[in-house]
């Protein structure tokens, strides 16, 4: 089973939830593995965003001895379906882009948490309040920005899919607005220090607003994580 996390704070999460250690590479990447249960494990990073993820996906499978994939981390919540720090286990993915849709694909005895609600796959931040209550109008309640990606690239390689996602944020936080369009996270999901160096320095008090999100998040990737360990183990 392969565990793909985007942001190197979702694959630290994985990693102690799953108690992977480094070994060799994977699709290019670091490669981490363990066995969960009795089930082997690998871990990667897949990078934020539609076009890496779905990359890392691809490069993964041509590997081969892959048999399940799963997304594992962090996601915006649309409305107030799902509390921050919560984990969720959506009935429907869907691509923003294409509007394509797809069903993630049972582990085990089926998720322990709750269930339905389609999330949302893209590469734009949401953030007018008329556009996300239309959203969450059409039952879209969390948005993120690879499972889609990694879902269409298993379904045409024949290969079963899930997802294990947990509310680090509302969408429409002017906190994460502010803090994306400074530039505060690299494309691979890695902090960019010297942004956030520039961002402090005009206004010093943001530095609680950067806290908060840092501990949400936090939050929110380990409750993934767990998910995930939990849900490798239920599939044993």
């Amino acid at each position: 089973m392969a565990l793909l996390a985007p942001m190197p704070l979702e694959l630290r999460a994985v990693l102690r939830a799953g108690r992977m250690t480094r070994d060799g590479e994977l699709a290019g990447r670091p490669a981490h593995r363990s066995t969960i249960a009795g089930v082997p494990v690998v871990a990667v990073s897949c990078g934020m965003g539609t076009v890496r993820s779905g990359r890392v996906a691809a490069d993964v499978l041509a590997h081969g001895g892959v048999a399940h994939v799963m997304v594992v981390g962090v996601a915006g919540a649309v409305g107030t379906h799902h509390p921050l720090g919560a984990t969720f286990h959506p009935e429907v993915v869907a691509d923003a882009r294409t509007g394509d849709r797809y069903r993630p694909h049972t582990l085990g005895g089926g998720p322990s948490g709750p269930t339905g609600g389609t999330l949302l796959t893209g590469d734009d931040f949401i953030t007018d309040p008329e556009h996300l209550a239309a959203l969450a109008g059409e039952g879209i309640t969390a948005l993120d920005m690879e499972t889609a990606a990694v879902a269409a690239v298993c379904e045409a390689a024949g290969v079963p899919w899930s997802v294990a996602r947990a509310i680090s944020d509302v969408a429409g936080d002017q906190a994460v607005v502010a803090t994306m369009e400074h530039g505060l996270a690299r494309p691979d999901g890695s902090p960019d220090l010297a942004a956030a160096a520039r961002f402090l320095a005009r206004g010093p008090w943001r530095i609680r607003t950067l806290s908060r999100l840092a501990r949400q998040a936090q939050t929110a990737a380990r409750a993934a994580a767990a998910d995930a360990v939990q849900a490798v183990e239920a599939s044993a």
